[in-house]
């Protein structure tokens, strides 16, 4: 392993470097992308996982409703 490290040119490692931190940077929006195309997913009629009055119901569903004071 360190003879892999060794002959690697700092082009390379500052290449690899790079390539793992965006790579570990992209998970995060991914994971989201992910669960939001799933929820999207499930909520269709094509699945039909929830009732059409559940679906209704989502819908209705909006952000700060009731906003704290």
């Amino acid at each position: 392993m360190f003879a892999a490290c060794f002959w690697q040119s700092k082009s390379e490692a500052s290449m690899m470097r790079f390539w793992s931190l965006l790579i570990v940077a992209w998970l995060p929006v991914l994971q989201v992308l992910l669960v939001g195309l799933l929820g999207a997913l499930l909520a269709s009629n094509r699945l039909n996982v929830l009732t059409s009055d559940a679906r209704r119901n989502i819908n209705k569903v909006t952000p700060n409703e009731h906003p704290v004071p």
